[in-house]
């Protein structure tokens, strides 16, 4: 029996952290989230983003994985590590401001949130046409107690199931814990 989750029909078990079997002899997105949870695990704050970045590559659902990280101005999203298959993503946006940009959105949507990657042409993806592989784009908001610390942001060749969105909400919590602990306590109140 399968089970439907918008219009893609999933096998029972896809979401299985044990599985390794995808496409492409690659690691399934289930593997590398669990992969990449273990490997940020007492990181530093500076090794974080580039670290997870390149974990996240390790499947074949996953054509670039990059992190914004909120700015000391507390209104701008910075690009801190950028992963992507060569030819395959291009030139990214550097710099968002919270409050108008779709990344923006995303974070203080609080939730893990799929979008169409044509939406992204413009304002993410800085090129006039999709790469023909990418099929959307992931944006998992980093957050910490009720701060916003940033966004992880996944092109991906395939929409992702909701197991795997579960996953990657928690990796975000993770990743902001993580960040806030390597950076040490902030200056005294």
């Amino acid at each position: 029996m399968t089970k439907h989750a918008g219009q893609r029909v999933n096998e029972p078990g896809a979401d299985d952290p044990r599985d390794t079997s995808r496409a492409g002899g690659g690691l399934s997105l289930t593997t590398a989230i669990l992969r990449s949870s273990d490997g940020i695990a007492g990181q530093s704050a500076e090794s974080i983003p580039p670290l997870l970045a390149r974990l996240l590559m390790q499947t074949a659902a996953v054509a670039g994985a990059a992190v914004w990280l909120v700015a000391a101005d507390g209104t701008t999203l910075r690009c801190r590590a950028m992963e992507g298959q060569p030819n395959g993503i291009g030139p990214i946006g550097e710099r968002f401001d919270i409050g108008a940009s779709l990344l923006g959105r995303m974070l203080r949507g609080a939730q893990p949130s799929q979008t169409p990657i044509t939406v992204l042409l413009g304002e993410v993806l800085l090129t006039p046409a999709a790469p023909p592989a990418l099929r959307g784009f992931t944006g998992v908001p980093l957050l910490r107690r009720d701060q916003a610390l940033g966004i992880l942001g996944l092109f991906t060749t395939r929409p992702l199931t909701s197991g795997e969105l579960a996953l990657l909400a928690a990796l975000g919590q993770q990743v902001a814990t993580e960040l806030s602990v390597a950076a040490g306590p902030g200056p005294p109140a």
